[in-house]
């Protein structure tokens, strides 16, 4: 999927150097997203060459538009961890500001 972000560039989910799905939990037998909480939209976070991060809002929903946004180190980071992910060795010294 390609998305034209506000800044201009556009981002490819092939280009990505690494990427990682958002934690599913199960709410009454449904896999629910623990971001948005919900079984029809998912977060997926991408890491670029750059080592840039961007989170993609996933819609199972045909009428919605899958959407993408920039995220901080320090955004991506606690996306990272309240995901329960390993965090890459770029986000490693804000881990102990984002974690307690």
């Amino acid at each position: 999927m390609n998305y034209a972000m506000p800044d201009g560039t556009v981002v490819k989910t092939e280009n990505a150097i690494q990427t990682w799905d958002s934690y599913m939990i199960l709410d009454n037998g449904q896999h629910v997203d623990i971001n948005t909480r919900s079984v029809n939209l998912r977060q997926v976070l991408h890491m670029t060459r750059k080592r840039r991060y961007w989170l993609e809002w996933v819609y199972s929903e045909e009428h919605s538009r899958d959407r993408a946004e920039w995220l901080s180190k320090e955004a991506a980071c606690r996306w990272l961890l309240l995901n329960d992910k390993a965090i890459p060795y770029d986000l490693r010294e804000l881990k102990d500001e984002a974690e307690e």
